[in-house]
């Protein structure tokens, strides 16, 4: 198996992980964790959809098709790390947060 094999199945299980969050009621999950996975779950899926995309099916896929994927990958990232890390962070009391605003 190649590396990328092992990140899809650490990004099933962190989408089990998710499901079964939102199957408990996040209201009785820490909201933490709750947004811990979220982050990790949509940072994991989006180097993966990268990865994969520009390095393994690159010869299969057209140009445009690349940049509309890439760009949707690139959203991942950023709704991961633009309007979920905050909200992680000020869980845990830090309040400076202008690196991510």
């Amino acid at each position: 198996m190649e590396w990328y094999h092992y990140v899809l199945l650490v990004l099933k299980v962190v989408f089990l992980l998710e499901f079964f969050l939102i199957l408990y009621d996040k209201k009785f999950v820490s909201q933490k964790i709750y947004i811990s996975s979220e982050i990790l779950f949509k940072l994991l899926l989006s180097i993966y959809i990268e990865y994969v995309v520009l390095y393994v099916a690159y010869k299969h896929i057209s140009i445009e098709d690349q940049l509309f994927i890439s760009f949707g990958s690139g959203l991942l990232m950023y709704d991961a790390i633009f309007n979920d890390l905050p909200k992680l962070l000020e869980l845990y009391g830090i309040h400076n947060t202008s690196f991510v605003h």
